[in-house]
């Protein structure tokens, strides 16, 4: 169950935007649009989102970040080492181009929450974590990032990954 979503650096977006479906503050229409997750951190959620702005305001790219995300996901294990990543950074200003775009999302499988996200640039994954709160705690479960300067990963794996 998807619970947040975000993405910084991708297209249109160039600060980090989220779409939550954790639900706000307000008692209106409760019982109808939220429910209990029995999640720690994160006592309803919403039961549907919408999405709405300006013509031109990165609605449409906020969904195409999840689905490169999902894409990369899904596919990353066909990658060779010198495949190019097709990822497409906020291009003004020009620094921002060369950066990595990030995305993390936030999801709840079995009754236990996962935080999962990473940055990426055309040539490679700069950082990827995996963090899970099994017992309402956060433990990580794995993480990598580049060192440029030595150009090798660092690479953590815990043992309650199996």
């Amino acid at each position: 169950m998807l619970i947040e979503f975000s993405t910084a650096n991708f297209r249109s977006i160039k600060e980090c935007q989220k779409l939550t479906l954790v639900a706000g503050s307000g008692k209106e229409l409760l019982e109808q649009n939220t429910f209990d997750a029995g999640l720690t951190g994160f006592p309803r959620l919403l039961r549907s989102a919408v999405i709405y702005g300006a013509n031109a305001a990165g609605k449409t790219n906020l969904l195409r970040a999840l689905q490169f995300m999902q894409g990369l996901v899904l596919n990353s294990a066909m990658f060779q080492e010198a495949t190019r990543v097709a990822h497409n950074p906020f291009k003004l200003p020009k620094r921002t181009a060369a950066q990595p775009s990030e995305f993390e999302i936030v999801f709840a499988e079995a009754g236990v929450r996962y935080e999962y996200g990473f940055s990426v640039g055309a040539e490679r994954v700069h950082e990827e974590s995996l963090i899970a709160y099994p017992h309402g705690r956060p433990q990580s479960w794995f993480e990598r990032t580049y060192h440029a300067d030595k150009e090798v990963y660092e690479w953590y794996f815990s043992t309650k990954l199996k």
